[in-house]
């Protein structure tokens, strides 16, 4: 295994766009295919779940078809935990290496999650995280064979060391939400070859961003609220956590399952209030 280069991998091109985990689901949906239809496997991933992506709607909406789910990275984020119960449920008696592979994939997502939210780059958090990684891999060998390993394979190494490294975890799923703002503020531009276009697009852009963020978060209370056992004073009730997530969510914290409760800004953070599930 080579050492982690000046270059830096992102967990959502290496895992869930057109990554691994995108790799793995469809091909255990088209090893499935004589045994349950890719309508059965949507049908069970709709049966009234509901998603972490919030929104007017909760319920999950998978799409599966010609044996691969359909959609973006965040829908594969968003049906991973049901195609775990589901192989968890119904596959006890079925291939066992690749409900292996699937069950250590998963596990690999569990830990990914949790760095994510809790921004624990520790080096017990990393350490289990390319242990994790290691045993995938293995298992990924056995159930589909080494002819099927591809380079993102190899990338996902490299994560663990990296965020230790970099006492960083790097979110791309944020900075991919910009391209739909970002293209519809260029749509505007009739001539893009103008002097500076490029500068008032990405100006607008920001202003959008910043307008947002103070209509999501000027909600205040004046209520005292308890955090870690203490009074906090002069905190404000928001609608969401830097706009990304909101009460009622659920979060994964310490391989445990946790809705949030509330969203709060002190004077010098940010903070969820979360209660275990």
């Amino acid at each position: 295994m080579q050492p982690t280069t000046r270059s830096r991998f992102n967990r959502l091109h290496v895992f869930e766009s057109k990554g691994i985990s995108t790799m793995e689901v469809d091909l255990l949906i088209e090893s499935l295919q004589n045994t349950f239809s890719n309508q059965q496997i949507a049908s069970y991933c709709n049966a009234g779940w509901r998603s972490h992506r919030g929104g007017d709607s909760m319920k999950t909406k998978v799409s599966i078809r010609d044996n691969a789910l359909k959609g973006m990275a965040s829908d594969l984020l968003t049906a991973m935990p049901i195609l775990y119960n589901f192989v968890c449920t119904f596959l006890q008696d079925w291939d066992s290496d690749k409900v292996a592979s699937f069950k250590a994939l998963y596990a690999v997502t569990a830990q990914l999650q949790m760095i994510k939210f809790s921004g624990d780059c520790s080096a017990a958090a990393t350490r289990k995280l390319a242990s994790l990684v290691a045993k995938h891999s293995e298992c990924f060998k056995r159930a589909y064979g080494s002819e099927e390993v591809k380079p993102k394979h190899h990338y996902a190494f490299q994560l663990s060391e990296q965020y230790f490294l970099d006492g960083v975890y790097v979110d791309c799923y944020a900075m991919e939400r910009m391209h739909a703002l970002t293209k519809a503020e260029a749509e505007l531009v009739n001539d893009t070859a103008a002097t500076n276009s490029e500068f008032w697009v990405l100006s607008k852009v920001n202003r959008v961003l910043c307008a947002e963020a103070d209509a999501q978060n000027q909600q205040p209370s004046g209520q005292r609220v308890i955090v870690n056992g203490l009074p906090a004073e002069s905190v404000h009730r928001c609608a969401s956590w830097r706009g990304s997530y909101g009460k009622g969510h659920i979060l994964l914290v310490d391989d445990a399952a946790h809705i949030v409760t509330e969203c709060l800004k002190f004077s010098d953070k940010w903070g969820l209030v979360v209660k275990r599930l």
